[in-house]
């Protein structure tokens, strides 16, 4: 039969499976199997929209330099903007 979770009344004691050491009126804690896989989800929520969010950003300095190019002094800065869209790509890897 799995134990009760509590919260201890001592914070230095974090969790107990004793009501008669838990705080007065707290509700029972998640099991740490559920709390793994709640934290689990949030970490993938987040990764997902830091991958949303830099493709968007991409896209937006991608059609810059597009901008860039496109003018008729644009062939002087090919290099750089080499250099941008390789930079571009290692952000997109690091995300």
């Amino acid at each position: 039969m799995p134990r009760g979770r509590f919260l201890h009344r001592r914070s230095e004691h974090a969790y107990t499976d004793r009501l008669d050491k838990a705080m007065h009126n707290e509700p029972e804690v998640v099991s740490e199997d559920v709390q793994a896989g709640l934290t689990a989800d949030a970490h993938l929520r987040q990764r997902e929209e830091i991958l949303t969010k830099v493709r968007e950003e991409r896209a937006q300095i991608e059609a810059a330099l597009k901008r860039l190019e496109s003018q008729p002094w644009g062939g002087r800065f090919r290099n750089h903007i080499a250099h941008v869209r390789r930079e571009l790509e290692r952000m997109q890897r690091l995300a």
